[in-house]
């Protein structure tokens, strides 16, 4: 098995990666390039930053290595992440796959980005021109800012005012993926079927980062809340830092600070990196939207139970 797993805070270079994969009894070498764009949450960008839990991200590296070996048949498999600042055009990630046939290259590359994305604990600054920035998960940051019911869409600049353009945008999309969900038969992640917020508990399994510690705990479904809220208490205890405080607009509007930051959870038989609040200790745990998605789950209201997010046509 050709290839490497790489984290480095060196600027990659795209053709001595592929190289590592190419050998003549592959026919096909797929390359897949991310770079750091200009423009993102309707803002011009000035600067990319990726931190990393380095131990782990390179554990669940090479588990997507032997994931896609096992579903693809691909032996040469070789991933490098760019760490620490990423300037406009630069390239923060190279995924090159060699195969014999096309097809498989392909398909193994886009599952590689893929699951990347969803399991390996690699989080993004995004640094914009007016000085304003925000980490995202990299594992979730298609969905991280939906509007939520409990906490609401947007939350504050580091100033604290809150940008009432960008409120709406996300307030449309979260209306429109509503609209594809009952016009066009879709159980999408992370949403309710029969209600509009799933309301019963479930059992969960959360660990600590080098996965030595883990507990049992239950929390309520809450498909109407973004975000996985937990006692401070419980995440400290497993060793679970904050990463960044954020700034909340609750539902009856005023606004409340709370630590963030990600754990590795285990839910329905499935482990990944999802988002957690670092709640009051009298709140009840909550398990949001965004956790959800990771799973590729939806909450079935009427039968009080987590299903496969499906299409139904």
């Amino acid at each position: 098995m050709n290839g490497m797993i790489e984290l480095t805070r060196q600027p990659l270079n795209p053709e001595a990666v592929t190289a590592l994969v190419r050998r003549d009894a592959n026919g096909a070498v797929v390359t897949f390039l991310g770079a750091t764009r200009d423009f993102a949450e309707g803002k011009p960008v000035a600067q990319l930053e990726y931190e990393a839990y380095e131990p782990m991200a390179l554990k669940k590296l090479e588990e997507i290595r032997q994931e896609l070996r096992a579903e693809f048949g691909v032996a040469d498999v070789a991933i490098a992440h760019r760490l620490g600042p990423v300037d406009i055009g630069q390239i923060s990630l190279v995924v090159a796959i060699a195969a014999p046939h096309r097809k498989e290259a392909f398909l193994a590359c886009h599952a590689a980005v893929d699951r990347l994305k969803e399991i390996v604990p690699i989080w993004k600054k995004e640094t914009f021109v007016d000085g304003g920035d925000h980490w995202v998960a990299c594992e979730s940051h298609e969905f991280a800012a939906e509007p939520p019911a409990a906490l609401t869409a947007a939350a504050a600049d580091r100033n604290g005012d809150p940008a009432a353009e960008k409120e709406s945008h996300l307030a449309e999309k979260f209306t429109r993926r509503r609209q594809e969900e009952w016009e066009h038969g879709l159980i999408l992640p992370g949403t309710t079927v029969g209600g509009e917020v799933g309301t019963f508990s479930t059992d969960f399994v959360l660990w600590n980062a080098d996965q030595t510690v883990s507990r049992s705990l239950n929390g309520l479904v809450d498909t109407g809340a973004s975000y996985t809220m937990i006692p401070a208490s419980i995440l400290e205890d497993l060793g679970i830092e904050r990463k960044q405080t954020q700034t909340f607009q609750l539902a009856d509007g005023s606004r409340r600070s709370y630590g963030l930051g990600f754990a590795e959870m285990e839910l329905e038989g499935q482990r990944g990196w999802v988002h957690v609040i670092f709640g009051p200790e009298n709140n009840r745990i909550l398990i949001g939207a965004l956790a959800l998605e990771v799973f590729a789950l939806a909450a079935d209201a009427k039968y009080r139970r987590l299903i496969p997010a499906v299409l139904t046509l």
